[in-house]
């Protein structure tokens, strides 16, 4: 989602089996080694990451156990970064997607679809304190579901299916303070329908989504607004493929941006070059590509609800929910190949840090080194 790490009815806790992978040829990722221990495990689908200060931050569903499928609740957790061990949870009245954490670290951002968190009213926005997960003072509220959240010093980027915060009319993207939650009013942009994703690219904020128009102007599915103003950037990128309408994430590095890509036709995930706009590659897979994120190891990690990759040269490659592949190429890396189960709608968020891999999603556990793991929703992979 960023350029950053990121990255009810039911009682949360559980067990966590810490799942491992095998090796793959990668800089800084020589190989993955399985791990093991106690730890914690969500409820329901994991939908958010972020990571920082030594804790893994999930945000996230808490489903009906009728049907497995009804959403009842949300929370925000933090588990310990290396063992797993749950530190605190948040309950909310609805599912939680996006998370991002405050510049000094102190604090935790959460957006989805709630109203009311720990009982208190935070309408689809909220601040946390990472210690130990008590709401702050801190207020901003927004109209519709938040998908997707960037902090950048005192500033937090906004992006979603609403149509205003604070009361104030924002549509798909906004920036509100991040020390007191009020709106910047020298920032001014709108699409006309939903923000996905967002990354930050030098002085611009890059946009992924299922949107047409940007400030009035087309822009199918990604642009470039101004950080400052929410004026429209000249970038006008080329279509990925004639049938991709729908971005559900966005991560960039100095040259270009990644994008996950869903709905009929369009399912895959490709790169855009940042300053020509023009196409890199483009890969489809047989399911929609939900989340990207760019490992320290020089890989691009794809999420979705996928069980066969397509590479750039239409060879067939059996991946189940998870791959990685070269940023520069789209070619898969062959030696990760951990296959989660039980998989619709799959992974939801990824996360990389230098000494590990974080996944979340709706998945029931994960097959690999010939060990079956039915850790649900969460898995995390250690390097050695």
């Amino acid at each position: 989602m960023k350029l950053q790490s990121r990255v009810g009815a039911a009682v949360l806790g559980a067990a966590l089996g810490v799942v491992g992978a095998v090796g793959m040829a990668a800089p800084a990722f020589a190989a993955y080694s399985s791990e093991s221990g106690v730890g914690w495990s969500p409820n329901g689908p994991v939908q958010a990451l972020a990571v920082s200060g030594g804790q893994t931050f999930l945000g996230g569903a808490i489903l009906d156990p009728t049907d497995n499928k009804t959403v009842i609740g949300g929370y925000v957790a933090a588990v310990d970064s290396v063992t797993g061990d749950t530190k605190w949870t948040t309950l909310t009245d609805k599912d939680v997607r996006a998370l991002a954490v405050s510049a000094d670290g102190g604090a935790l951002f959460a957006g989805g679809n709630f109203v009311t968190v720990a009982g208190s009213t935070h309408k689809r926005l909220v601040k946390l304190d990472v210690s130990d997960g008590s709401v702050e003072s801190w207020k901003a509220s927004a109209s519709g579901i938040v998908r997707d959240l960037l902090v950048d010093g005192s500033d937090l980027y906004v992006a979603g299916a609403f149509s205003s915060l604070n009361g104030n009319g924002e549509r798909g993207i906004g920036k509100v303070s991040a020390v007191d939650g009020k709106n910047d009013g020298t920032f001014s942009a709108k699409t006309d329908k939903p923000v996905y994703g967002v990354a930050k690219s030098g002085s611009n904020l890059v946009l992924a989504g299922q949107f047409t128009t940007v400030n009035g102007a087309a822009r199918p599915t990604l642009a470039e607004v101004d950080l400052t103003t929410g004026a429209l950037a000249s970038w006008s990128p080329a279509a990925l493929c004639s049938g991709c309408k729908k971005f559900w994430d966005v991560t960039v590095d100095a040259t270009r941006a990644y994008v996950a890509s869903g709905g009929k036709g369009g399912n895959g995930f490709g790169a855009i070059d940042l300053v020509t706009g023009a196409r890199a590659y483009y890969s489809h897979t047989d399911g929609d590509v939900q989340t990207v994120a760019l490992g320290p190891d020089g890989l691009l990690y794809i999420g979705g609800h996928f069980n066969r990759y397509v590479g750039v040269n239409d060879s067939a490659h059996e991946r189940h929910l998870i791959a990685a592949v070269d940023p520069a190429t789209g070619v898969l890396d062959p030696a990760f190949t951990p296959r989660f189960f039980k998989s619709y709608p799959g992974v939801w968020a990824l996360a990389a840090t230098p000494s590990r891999l974080y996944a979340g999603g709706y998945f029931q556990g994960v097959f690999n080194n010939d060990k079956n793991n039915h850790q649900p929703y969460f898995a995390m992979f250690k390097t050695s």
